[in-house]
């Protein structure tokens, strides 16, 4: 079980990574709109990025947002770079372990 000091941080951090992983989409979202592609053509293609990046990890966490389930979001944010290890210096030891424990074993 994580500490609540942790939880508390990420219930704070996850919005926070969040909005900063959604500005890349929008970031991608202008080009395409700025694009010198016909109308029809930006529409599609703004159509299926959007639908392709809806199912990204950040809307669709594995377990329940909720401190016993923290550790596998933090995992998930983490296989899908939503997240990386610098993002969790303010966190304890346990959770900063884990994720590099993490980050280990995906490397193999």
């Amino acid at each position: 079980m994580s500490k609540e000091s942790d939880w508390k941080l990420f219930s704070k951090k996850y919005f926070e990574w969040k909005n900063r992983y959604l500005e890349q989409f929008i970031t991608e979202y202008k080009a395409i709109l700025d694009s010198d592609d016909t109308p029809i053509d930006k529409f599609v293609e703004l159509k299926e990025r959007i639908n392709k990046d809806s199912r990204a990890s950040v809307f669709r966490l594995p377990g329940r947002f909720s401190r016993n389930d923290m550790n596998l979001n933090i995992k998930a944010l983490l296989d899908t770079g939503v997240i990386t290890l610098d993002d969790l210096s303010e966190f304890s030891d346990e959770v900063k372990d884990m994720a590099e424990f993490v980050m280990r074993n995906n490397s193999d």
